[in-house]
Parts: C-alpha cells; sequence; structure tokens
C-alpha cells in the first residue's frame, strides 16, 4: 500500500492534507471548481467592458481637450469672455474625464488578473493558484471599497456645497 506524498494534487479537484512544514492545504471540491469556471468569463466580460469604458472617456476627454483649446484660441481672438469661460469649463471637464479614465484602467487589471489566475488555477491544480486568484480578488474588492469610500465622502461635499451656494444665491436674489 503506498501513500500519495502530501504535496501532489490530484487533476481533479485540490487535495486536503499537510504540506511538508504542517501548513494546511484547503482543497477545492469539483463543484467549487465549476463555479469558479464558471465565473471566469463574466470576469472577462467586466474587465474588458472597464477597459472599453476607459478607452472610451480617455477618446472623450482628448476631444474634450481638443475643443476647449480651440474654443480658448477661438475667444482669444475675438475678445469674448463667455466663449473662453466656457473653454476653459470644457477644459476642467475634460480633465475630469481623464482622470477617471485612468481610474477605470485599475479595476480592469484586477479583473483581468483574476480571471486569468482562475484559468492557470483550472489547468495546474495547486494551491498557490488558488491563493494567487483569490489575491487578485482582494485586490479588487479593496480598490472598489476605498473608491466607494471616496465618493461617498465626495458626494456628500458636494451636496453640501450646493446646500451653501444655494442658499448664499438666494441671500444674494433677495437683497434689494
Amino acid at each position: 500500500m503506498s501513500e500519495e506524498p502530501t504535496d501532489h494534487v490530484p487533476e481533479t479537484e485540490l487535495g486536503i492534507g499537510a504540506t511538508e512544514d504542517g501548513a494546511v492545504m484547503v482543497g477545492l471540491t469539483p463543484l467549487a471548481q465549476q463555479y469558479l469556471e464558471q465565473t471566469r468569463p463574466w470576469v472577462r466580460f467586466i474587465s474588458i467592458m472597464t477597459f472599453v469604458m476607459a478607452g472610451l472617456m480617455l477618446l472623450l476627454g482628448v476631444v474634450m481637450v481638443s475643443l476647449a483649446v480651440f474654443g480658448g484660441l477661438v475667444a482669444g481672438d475675438r475678445g469674448a469672455l463667455g466663449v473662453l469661460g466656457s473653454a476653459i469649463g470644457g477644459g476642467v471637464m475634460a480633465l475630469v474625464y481623464l482622470a477617471l479614465a485612468c481610474v477605470y484602467i485599475a479595476p480592469g487589471v484586477y479583473l483581468s488578473r483574476y480571471a486569468t489566475a482562475i484559468k492557470l488555477l483550472r489547468a495546474n491544480c495547486n494551491p498557490g493558484g488558488l491563493e494567487d486568484a483569490l489575491e487578485h480578488q482582494r485586490s479588487f474588492w479593496r480598490f472598489v471599497g476605498i473608491l466607494t469610500g471616496i465618493s461617498l465622502v465626495v458626494g456628500v461635499a458636494g451636496a453640501c456645497l450646493a446646500i451653501v451656494a444655494g442658499v448664499i444665491a438666494a441671500v444674494m436674489a433677495a437683497r434689494p
């Protein structure tokens, strides 16, 4: 009766046992592997869509910068302050789009790496592959959590500024 070494992992599922240094290996059942494999195409799809959206935002930002520069040049030649103000506003919005495009790239990279790690896990069936996949998933969710927190703070600050601006405008309008 021969025993398999504890560091050997069967192809159909990850084994449960102990490594040479005594660490416990948590196994994946075939059903868990199936769930991961069914998740992979959706993760890849969302990753690709994130890159597409980042590309569109980048393109829109470049177009807006071009229009803002062109509008600023036209306004400068004519001495029209209104057009110059619009060009500056468009330039600011263009910078916002360019910044958002850069922010969108990170989750796409995390999701792409996660999908690739799932694929490699299926091919290699080793515990390190599972750890790699889970690390990429953790990085994605940490980034999304931080971004959500920042968005909440910016949203609340924006709402407060809008209320203050509304009150100031109402007070100024009520003055004789």
